[in-house]
This record gives C-alpha cells, structure tokens and sequence, in this order.
C-alpha cells in the first residue's frame, strides 16, 4: 500500500518538460500569427508590399555601386538599361542626352508600387489618385561629372499605407551615405542647387507623433 501510494504521489508532481512548453509556444505563435492576419489582411499584405520595395531599392543601390566600382563612376541615364537589369525607365522623366546626370524615374518588373500618385510622379499625394507611383534614382547635377564619380545618390519610393485609416504617405529612401530612412511623403529629397543635403535623423516616437520634421532609420 505504501508503494502505491509513494508511485500516485510522484505522478502528480510531474510537469511539463521544457520540450512540450517550448512545442506550445510555437504553436500559441502561429495561431497568433494567423490570427493578426485573417483580421487585418490589408495591413499584412502592405507590410509585405513595402519589403518588397525595399528589397528591390536595396538591389538597385547595390547594382549603382557595382557600376561605380565596374567603370569609376555612377552610370548616367542613358546607361542604366544596360547596366541595370529588369528595369524600365520612365521616358517622360529621365533624359538621356546628358551624359553627366543621373536622375531618372523607373519601375521594376514584378514589384507592385502604391496607386496614389499623379501622373509621372514619386511622391504620394493625400487622397490619390489610382495611378501608380514611380521609383527614382539620383545624384547630385552638374557640369563636370564629378558627382558621379564621387558615388553619392539616392533611390525614393512611396510607401503602402499600414494604417488605412488614418493614412500617412510614406516615402522610402536609400541614401548612399545615411542608408536606408522612411519619411514623411512632402520631405524634400532632390538637390538643393548642387547638392544632396543629409536628411535630419529624428526618433520614432517623434515620427509617429508628427512633431518634428525629419526621417527615421530603417534596418537594411
């Protein structure tokens, strides 16, 4: 009797090993995961959308600098479709007569770019307008070359709204020298005069609280 009554003793002190807890948190994962996207599938699908993008911004920027490193230089607009595959340029905005510019807007085959921007145009609009946005390149302008051969350059992209709510029109940008930044749609990326001016860095909770101008840094 007492050896019955020590083995029922020992049966109700054993738990869960850390195998069956470990195997029940995966499971409470994926249901979760499940879970998020059949109540917002919009939300899920832009998220996966705007990888999309920057994964491709990323390919352009890295096709840029083995260009550079291949003839000395950021190629120009006329270049770009030779050295730059499954890209197809915007005639209206990327003039290839200048051999000392790069700025040029494109699109990539198979990458789905947000449909609220006007016509031939980057940046998103407030309300949009159902045509799809373009992506673009570009270096610093002038006459003799030289910021071509420095490598300097940015590529921009509109962002998927996450929020479809309360929408914020995003922009992507890749900058050689600060990486890969989201901000505001009316932030100014073009040059001033000459240059390409850094972006002014600012936090997250500062973006989300629309209270100071700036972009925020992605991870790559």
């Amino acid at each position: 009797m007492n050896k019955l009554i020590k083995k029922s003793f020992h049966r109700k002190e054993k738990g869960f090993t850390l195998i069956e807890l470990l195997i029940v948190i995966v499971i409470i994962g994926i249901l979760a995961g499940v879970l998020i996207a059949v109540i917002n599938p919009v939300r899920q699908q832009n998220r996966s959308r705007n990888a999309t993008i920057r994964a491709s911004m990323l390919k352009v920027a890295f096709a840029l600098n083995a260009t550079k490193a291949g003839i000395g230089r950021l190629p120009n607009n006329s270049e770009l479709t030779t050295e730059l595959e499954n890209l197809q340029t915007n005639a209206a905005n990327c003039v290839t007569t200048n051999a000392d510019l790069l700025d040029c807007q494109f699109s990539i085959s198979g990458v789905a770019m947000p449909k609220y921007c006007a016509e031939n145009s980057v940046a998103p609009n407030a309300t949009g307008s159902g045509v799809a946005c373009w992506m673009r390149m570009l270096s610093s302008t002038n006459s003799t070359m030289t910021d071509l051969i420095s490598g300097q350059f940015r590529v921009v992209a509109a962002a998927y709204d996450l929020d479809t709510v309360n929408v914020s029109r995003d922009i992507f940008v890749f900058d050689s020298h600060q990486g890969m930044l989201k901000c505001r749609g009316n932030t100014t990326y073009t040059t001033t005069g000459t240059a390409l001016v850094p972006f002014t860095i600012i936090t997250e909770t500062e973006y989300a609280d629309r209270t100071t101008a700036g972009c925020v840094i992605l991870s790559e």
